[in-house]
């Protein structure tokens, strides 16, 4: 089994990878068996990937006077340095490690986890909440806007060929909608009346921005699969919203765009190294997301 050892992964000969790195989620998201234990300051557990509601999450496992004790530890892009030693602590029942949860890729274990790159689903901790099409859209919009929209603007953008009141009428229900799976505070309203979210909820969306800057940085640029999972809301259309629509095309683009661009850095830099096999393995993965990237097609062939 993988150890990991002072916040680092080691394997025999393997180069240790520090945990966090772009490197590091690179690795959580191929791991084969995907497992692995954790030694920090005396306390131990074990992680593994297990599938729950059609993806995939990890849990700690600590086995203490033959009671064997499990904690949610989140997806693959939660385990940073801070989040991983936060659940060793938690599972072990031992002093709270001298890292603190504070970074912005991980979710806390019981904070809300939106995710909006593949299948949209919003989590309170493992147990996924029940949402229609257009609050997935609102809750994008929302998560993704650079300015907090006025009520009046949502109403515009989300069902252009209501009446104001019909539409006021309509995010109503959305907000009882909320309040009935207890998550109440999710969407708010600030004092000027413009409309947002609770900022602790964790978004897979913002992460992905904030991570593709860091696997530039740090040349990995394949650990940016680990969050994205496919288009924006996939398989969600708008047909009763043109403006609604055209913006959740743009921001398709946008996020398949920069995850692209990482894809081919890391391509042109197999390429260069004759790492034939690898190439090959991250073109194919760069053609799911775009297959009509006649470059692509030559790098195959290279390959």
């Amino acid at each position: 089994m993988y150890q990991v050892h002072d916040m680092m992964l080691v394997n025999g000969a393997d180069v240790p990878v520090a945990v966090g790195s772009p490197a590091w989620f690179s690795w959580l998201s191929e791991a084969k068996p995907p497992s692995f234990s954790l030694r920090e300051e005396g306390l131990t557990c074990t992680f593994r990937s297990e599938r729950r509601g059609g993806a995939s999450f990890w849990y700690a496992y600590h086995k203490r006077q033959g009671k064997l004790r499990k904690v949610y530890a989140g997806p693959s892009s939660a385990l940073t340095q801070e989040h991983l030693a936060a659940v060793l602590a938690k599972v072990t029942g031992g002093v709270q490690s001298r890292f603190e949860d504070k970074h912005e890729t991980a979710p806390h274990e019981q904070a809300l986890r939106l995710l909006l790159l593949g299948t949209p689903a919003l989590y309170a901790a493992d147990q996924p909440l029940s949402l229609n099409a257009k609050m997935f859209a609102l809750l994008a919009y929302l998560a993704l806007v650079e300015t907090p929209p006025t009520r009046d603007q949502l109403f515009a953008f989300l069902w252009p060929e209501s009446s104001q009141e019909a539409a006021r009428k309509n995010l109503q229900n959305m907000l009882w909608q909320l309040r009935s799976t207890g998550q109440k505070d999710l969407i708010q309203v600030l004092p000027n009346g413009r409309v947002t979210l609770d900022p602790s909820i964790w978004i897979d969306a913002r992460a992905f921005l904030l991570f593709a800057q860091q696997a530039s940085e740090q040349n990995q640029p394949t650990a940016i699969l680990t969050f994205y999972q496919g288009p924006l809301l996939d398989g969600l259309t708008f047909a009763d919203s043109a403006a609604l629509e055209h913006w959740l095309l743009n921001e398709r683009e946008r996020f398949a765009q920069i995850c692209l661009r990482l894809l081919i850095t890391s391509i042109e830099t197999l390429r260069a190294r004759g790492a034939w096999a690898e190439m090959l393995d991250v073109t194919r993965r760069a053609l799911a997301i775009d297959p009509l990237q006649e470059h692509l097609y030559r790098f195959a062939m290279l390959a």
